[in-house]
């Protein structure tokens, strides 16, 4: 019996539980960094670190959050 694909499943679903922006991030911060010159655990920290950032944000807010503070939509304080 071979455990390679019960390890191979496992891998995935933790690089399933992130979404396209986050590895677009991961993806450049890596690229920025090492363009830096920076060493590889210090990048890995440093990405580790933005990550929980990024994703207690978004557990904390609303989806859509920040895309309406930036609309043209104005909400009317007056009352009716």
């Amino acid at each position: 019996m071979n455990t390679y694909p019960n390890l191979l499943n496992s891998k995935a679903q933790i690089v399933s539980t992130l979404n396209r922006l986050d590895l677009v991030m991961l993806a450049v911060s890596y690229l920025v960094l090492s363009k830096l010159k920076i060493s590889g655990f210090l990048i890995f920290a440093i990405l580790l670190i933005g990550l929980l950032i990024k994703k207690s944000i978004d557990k904390k807010l609303n989806f859509g959050f920040f895309k309406f503070l930036i609309s043209k939509r104005v909400v009317s304080w007056r009352l009716k």
